[in-house]
């Protein structure tokens, strides 16, 4: 009883503060229509927000109509970090990956709980895990933070899963920490690779291609090598090694290891800036 009293004041608190950390956002719709996010600030005169699929990334304005500039796009996620116009207190990027079901969080004034993780829908898989995430009230527009007991940010607002019910896929603070590391490395945002082609459809995470001269060619991988951990992170299925691989930065040391006809390998490489970027959203 005591605990939860505790969690609700810490919470209560955090909805309190939360505002002056908080900036309403627009984009302008591919149609014309408007769409309405949150933004947060992280501290260092930048701010994260979620931009949908169909949003204008140019047009972004805050709730004056001042232009945002932006500093760089997940082609993957559309998650969005700009530049502060206005100097504004912070909040600090916390970590949601490795957060339970049931976990609760706090949105605002509402109470949020972790459903569940989801990595793929209707067969087809997302390039990283997505936090599901239920809400006592209704889902947050795009860019919302989502704040554990410490008060730092474990998620983003993705979208809603289902227009009638408050759901929400959520992507983990990771996403934002994976990009920050990655333009502090190189000056953007970019994606990495290390150079091997793997099938979704197989029953197992097996290599089917090396790259020449890629990293994992240099450091050994084989075509038909068995993934079976990254990182010592266990991995069984490609949905996981596809969510692990999204978070490599260009520079990091990588260790996997790989199952090759009988024999267990560890296998040591650093991924690179991938040489084919996707095109950037405009």
């Amino acid at each position: 009883m005591m605990k939860t009293l505790l969690r609700c004041l810490l919470f209560s608190a955090f909805s309190l503060s939360l505002s002056a950390q908080v900036i309403d956002l627009a984009f302008t719709a591919r149609d014309g229509q408007t769409i309405h996010s949150k933004g947060v600030c992280i501290g260092d005169g930048r701010f994260v927000t979620v931009a949908v699929s169909t949003a204008n990334i140019s047009s972004i304005v805050d709730a004056a109509g001042t232009p945002q500039e932006v500093l760089a796009v997940d082609s993957a996620t559309g998650l969005l970090i700009g530049k502060m116009s206005t100097e504004s207190s912070s909040l600090s990027l916390g970590m949601g990956r490795d957060l339970a079901p049931a976990t609760l969080l706090k949105s605002g004034s509402q109470t949020a709980a972790i459903g569940g993780w989801e990595q793929m829908h209707r067969s087809q898989v997302f390039p990283l895990a997505l936090m599901r995430v239920n809400f006592s009230e209704k889902v947050p527009p795009p860019g919302s933070p989502l704040l554990g007991e410490d008060g730092k940010i474990v998620a983003f607002v993705h979208q809603p899963v289902l227009l009638e019910n408050p759901t929400a896929f959520a992507l983990p603070a990771e996403v934002a920490r994976r990009m920050l590391t990655q333009i502090e490395k190189t000056g953007a945002a970019s994606k990495v690779w290390i150079g091997i082609l793997m099938q979704a459809g197989n029953s197992m995470p097996t290599i089917e291609s090396v790259r020449p001269k890629s990293p994992a060619a240099k450091a050994g991988l084989m075509q038909e090598d068995i993934i079976l951990s990254i990182n010592n992170d266990p991995i069984t299925t490609y949905a996981q090694a596809v969510d692990a691989f999204y978070y490599m930065t260009s520079g990091e040391n990588i260790a996997l290891t790989v199952l090759r006809g009988t024999e267990k390998k560890e296998i040591m490489l650093s991924p690179v800036v991938n040489p084919v970027q996707p095109t950037p959203r405009r």
